[in-house]
């Protein structure tokens, strides 16, 4: 079993595990129109990832929660690292990776692919596949829980 994290606006929780918002404006590893949920190894992972994506301080002050959420082994796949384009880095662009992740959507092979962060490039982050078959009964969310920035990451640069 792996556990992955999610940390969301509260506001958006009780939708967290459907992929929404990567539905409506993408992400790195998925084009607009496609459900993804994006999770992280580690729940520190997933604060990086918010912080990078959420660079107001007032931004940063919403309501979260994050999410633990376990996944069976068998559901996930791995990119290769050969198939990523080089360098992989932040400012390496959408597009590569976004046909990777759209491919593998479409594909329908597994409920979860493992990718690097390219926050922290030795770090993973799991895409979910909420319209894959076994989504629903393979992969488990726990409750909710309220999640509370430190202040130091809230105020202005």
């Amino acid at each position: 079993m792996i556990v992955v994290w999610r940390i969301e606006k509260a506001k958006y929780s009780p939708d967290a595990a459907k992929g929404i918002g990567a539905f409506t404006i993408g992400g790195r590893w998925n084009s607009p129109g496609k459900h993804a949920v994006y999770t992280s190894s580690a729940l520190s992972l997933a604060l990086l990832e918010i912080l990078v994506h959420s660079p107001s301080p007032t931004e940063r002050r919403v309501a979260r929660v994050f999410f633990r959420i376990e996944l069976p082994d068998s559901a996930v796949e791995e990119i290769p690292l050969s198939r990523l384009p080089r360098p992989f880095c932040p400012i390496t662009p959408d597009e590569p990776c976004r046909k990777i992740g759209d491919a593998w959507l479409a594909g329908n092979r597994s409920a979860a692919l493992r990718v690097p962060s390219a926050v922290v490039p030795t770090e993973f982050n799991y895409i979910l596949n909420p319209g894959h078959p076994s989504y629903t009964k393979s992969i488990k969310w726990w409750q909710a829980v309220p999640f509370h920035l430190d202040g130091r990451l809230c105020l202005d640069p």
